[in-house]
């Protein structure tokens, strides 16, 4: 059959907008969401780059070349600015913690073991007791920004973008995909390849119920430090503080079990209550906001997870990105063009099963 594009992408979040940056000089891209990004999980996300994550600092999955290609993808939107590079300060909370992030920076060399006197020599507005770990290659970037000029960028290399359309459905068959709108039930398009990248809209999806996938609410809460944090590096320990100068966004909550999406502003207290142990000069802040959105987890899974869907030929699926959606989408999404040619070169470790 005739298509109107190659590959319609659903989902213009992280994952989608990334996947569209990557394919668009070879393909003919629809992308498609149903509101008007950033929203879902980039809505509440502070844009923490930290590649030594969790209790133990243990490096994320290919962190070098995930870092390398989030520097790249933000360079060909022009967005190279809106990468913090300050670094990424971890406070020890225990001493077991400390011996942990200790093995971590004798065996990597962009990390730093910092005694509670160097640190607090350093930092002294951050309460670490039991030293820290500073993870130089770490940083933030602004995702709202991100995501805003990436669009524009795809609209000057001829990419549709379709905000406020809802894809409701699909008819596959064995040359294309023909894909349905919820708003316009008489307006389709027809490609030959449908990616789903929709984050928590996963749920609309029977075909998706097979690869469990778990949508888990987060609050950030954005606050103005009385004096200014200059020079600072974004913190990662109870919770994490990305620092910007005159703003402090707070995060994050973990809420597998929630009644709405809208934040909280009692949980947005708690949130910095507890940042405040690492930085104390932000317990009587001024709060500017509260944010949620949904991120989605693949049960048992640390990873992303990317290819056809069970089933399907034609239709696949980019999910699961968690909080490591700055390193993973832009790693995964550079080499989409190559899975699309061949999924059996997709890594085992991101690879859907059946």
């Amino acid at each position: 059959m005739p298509k109107d594009y190659d590959i319609v992408i659903a989902g213009a979040g992280l994952a989608g907008t990334c996947s569209a940056l990557h394919l668009a000089n070879r393909e003919r891209i629809l992308l498609v969401d149903s509101g008007n990004p950033p929203g879902g999980a980039t809505a509440a996300a502070a844009g923490l780059v930290n590649p030594f994550m969790a209790r133990k600092a243990r490096p994320a999955w290919r962190h070098r070349e995930a870092l390398d290609a989030l520097k790249a993808t933000l360079q060909m939107t022009n967005s190279a600015h809106l990468f913090r590079a300050n670094g990424v300060l971890r406070p020890a909370r225990d001493l077991e913690q400390a011996a942990h992030f200790k093995a971590t920076a004798a065996s990597h060399s962009e990390c730093r073991w910092l005694t509670p006197p160097e640190a607090h020599e350093q930092y002294p507005e951050v309460r670490s007791p039991h030293g820290c770990l500073m993870v130089a290659s770490g940083g933030a970037v602004g995702i709202s920004a991100f995501i805003e000029g990436a669009h524009t960028r795809l609209r000057q290399q001829g990419v549709s973008i379709r905000l406020g359309a809802t894809v409701s459905g699909f008819i596959e068959s064995s040359d294309g995909v023909v894909v349905e709108f919820r708003d316009s039930p008489h307006d389709s398009v027809r490609c030959t390849t449908l990616l789903l990248a929709c984050g928590a809209g996963f749920r609309s999806f029977p075909c998706l119920e097979s690869l469990g996938l778990h949508a888990v609410k987060g609050q950030t809460a954005d606050v103005r430090p009385r004096r200014p944090l200059v020079h600072l590096p974004h913190i990662a320990g109870a919770g994490y503080a990305v620092v910007d100068d005159f703003r402090v966004t707070i995060g994050s909550s973990f809420e597998h079990d929630f009644t709405d999406q809208a934040p909280d502003p009692e949980v947005g207290h708690e949130l910095i209550a507890r940042a405040a142990e690492m930085l104390p000069s932000i317990a009587n802040a001024d709060v500017i906001g509260h944010h949620a959105g949904l991120r989605v987890s693949v049960a048992g899974h640390r990873l992303p997870i990317l290819g056809p869907v069970p089933g399907h030929d034609r239709v696949w699926t980019f999910t699961g990105l968690g909080s490591k959606g700055l390193l993973m989408a832009p790693l995964i999404a550079k080499d989409l063009p190559a899975y699309l040619d061949a999924p059996g070169s997709i890594p085992p470790e991101i690879r859907i099963s059946g």
